[in-house]
C-alpha cells in the first residue's frame, strides 16, 4: 500500500503542479506549456485520486484535503476542456449555401 501512495503523491503534485503553473503571468514556454495538454492532466489527476482513495484506510483531514484538491483541480481542468469537445453546444453557425462546384474552391 505504501507504495500505492507514494506513486498518488508523484503523480498528483505532477498534476496539480500542472494545473496550477498557468496562472502565473510569465511567459516562459515551459509554463505555458502546461495550457494545451487538458486531457492527460485530467487523466493524471483521476489516477492520482483513485489511487489515493483506495490506499487510505484511515481517513483524517490530511487526506480530506488532499483529495479535495485532486478533484477541484481535474474539475477545473475538465471545465477548461468542455467547450472545445462535442458535448458542448456550438457556437457557429451551419452553412446554409450548398456547395457546387461553382463554389468551391480547388488547387
Amino acid at each position: 500500500m505504501i507504495i500505492i501512495r507514494i506513486l498518488a503523491y508523484l503523480i498528483g503534485a505532477f498534476g496539480v503542479i500542472g494545473t496550477l503553473l498557468p496562472f502565473l503571468t510569465y511567459d516562459d514556454y515551459w509554463i505555458r506549456g502546461f495550457d494545451y495538454p487538458r486531457q492527460q492532466l485530467i487523466f493524471v489527476l483521476t489516477v492520482a485520486a483513485v489511487l489515493w482513495i483506495i490506499s487510505n484506510k484511515d481517513w483524517d483531514r490530511y487526506d480530506y484535503v488532499i483529495s479535495v484538491v485532486l478533484i477541484l483541480c481535474t474539475l477545473y481542468q475538465t471545465y477548461r476542456m468542455l467547450p472545445y469537445s462535442s458535448l458542448w453546444q456550438k457556437q457557429a453557425k451551419t452553412a446554409v449555401a450548398e456547395v457546387t462546384p461553382d463554389t468551391e474552391l480547388s488547387l
